[in-house]
């Protein structure tokens, strides 16, 4: 008899911290076909310096998971997310059969606000505002570089190839003001005074 092996379909491309996309899990022999069977099946990340951290459910609303029960069936189904922007590889696993690694893409959503960070700040993507720490005082008249990023509703780094140009404004009446910055989508860096 062929040994059997499980088999984890649905295309996961969704947002950080959201469960939308189902997993199908199939128990199949060695030639593709569907066979019934009980197994608890393991739910772990495998990916390789992943940059965030995964979670997993059984619904699409409930208590995170790192099993599932496959009872009498050929099938069962989960959810997975993650809560950074990442490609990612989840393995489902049990004893006696042959393990399957399935790829789920994190992405960012659409365009939704700019992000200056200053020096002294870093990104800090996911949470507002965007960045943390406190901005390093600057001589007047001393050059620094400032960082722009274009970014999603939830504050993480839009990630697509277009060119846009930024118009910087200051308040400091002294300033060379009223400059525009050329950035590539998702992120750039400008020197100002």
């Amino acid at each position: 008899e062929a040994k059997q092996r499980l088999t984890a379909s649905g295309t996961v491309s969704e947002q950080p911290n959201t469960y939308e996309d189902e997993i199908t899990i199939t128990i199949t022999d060695a030639y593709g076909e569907a066979e019934t069977g009980t197994h608890t099946i393991s739910l772990t990340d495998v990916t390789s310096g992943g940059a965030g951290t995964v979670t997993f459910q059984e619904t699409l609303v409930g208590d995170p998971v790192t099993t599932i029960d496959i009872e009498s069936s050929s099938m069962g189904t989960f959810y997975m997310a993650a809560d950074a922007v990442d490609d990612y590889t989840i393995r489902v696993n049990t004893a006696g059969l042959e393990y399957d690694d399935h790829p789920c893409t994190i992405v960012s959503g659409t365009a939704n606000r700019i992000v200056v960070v200053m020096p002294g700040q870093t990104l800090n993507e996911g949470s507002s505002p965007g960045y943390s720490g406190v901005v390093t005082d600057k001589l007047a008249g001393e050059e620094f570089n400032i960082s722009i990023y274009v970014m999603d509703a939830n504050y993480y780094v839009v990630d697509y190839d277009a060119t846009e140009t930024i118009s910087l404004s200051e308040t400091d009446l002294g300033s060379s003001g009223g400059q525009h910055a050329q950035i590539k989508v998702g992120g750039g860096s400008y020197s100002t005074t």
